[in-house]
């Protein structure tokens, strides 16, 4: 019975004469798409493919902005173990029998503090890899209303599938002020801990015009 949000995205095209969010909008329910029935602008059911009816999920919107990043992953390189953990000798036994290497790296990137984190799909390195590519794109909208973020974090993770503790950071990599501007690919070193551990190539575009330029 919720209120549906302003900017939710049909599920199909409405027959002509017709309004379009009258049947179904696009949802998702944790990594599973689906849809919600709507009825008077209130939401009705909400339900995937294997996950059936759910009582919580996501919509899709879509909002107008003045502009938009858009960062590219290109590429992780000489990437270091992350901190010792117990149990990791164990799995880095089980990765050596299926002639895989040790790290299952990925990407997240935060654009400000107010927009949604977003993350890469998961890559499992070879042994004796040093190069990984991802040629992935996150897009960030800027409204006209807002300050525009001055900085851009890129953290890169290795995937454990431990839920207690979380996956532990590789590294990070800041980019900010002038570095925003650049619109050529860059390569940025990942810190952590004070020492670097590893390499992130990158590319920026702005569609629309940088904030500040507009």
């Amino acid at each position: 019975g919720d209120e549906l949000p302003t900017g939710a995205v049909a599920a199909k095209a409405a027959p002509e004469g017709q309004e379009a969010l009258a049947g179904a909008v696009v949802a998702r329910v944790g990594e599973e798409a689906g849809k919600l029935t709507v009825v008077d602008g209130r939401v009705l059911k909400l339900q995937t493919h294997h996950g059936g009816i759910a009582d919580e999920g996501e919509v899709l919107l879509v909002e107008e902005v003045a502009s938009e990043l858009e960062v590219e992953i290109i590429s992780v390189r000489d990437l270091k173990e992350p901190n010792w953990r117990p149990f990791d000798n164990m799995r880095k036994s089980v990765h050596r029998m299926k002639r895989e290497g040790s790290l299952a790296p990925y990407v997240k990137v935060k654009f400000g503090e107010a927009q949604e984190e977003w993350k890469s799909t998961c890559r499992r390195m070879k042994i004796g890899e040093k190069q990984l590519l991802f040629g992935e794109r996150a897009h960030f909208g800027v409204r006209r209303d807002e300050a525009p973020p001055t900085s851009l974090t890129l953290k890169v993770k290795d995937e454990r599938h431990v839920t207690l503790v979380g996956d532990p950071t590789i590294g990070t990599a800041t980019i900010e002020g002038d570095q925003l501007a650049i619109v050529e690919a860059q390569t940025v070193e990942l810190l952590h801990e004070g020492s670097v551990a590893g390499q992130l190539k990158v590319k920026l575009r702005w569609h629309g015009g940088r904030p500040g330029s507009f």
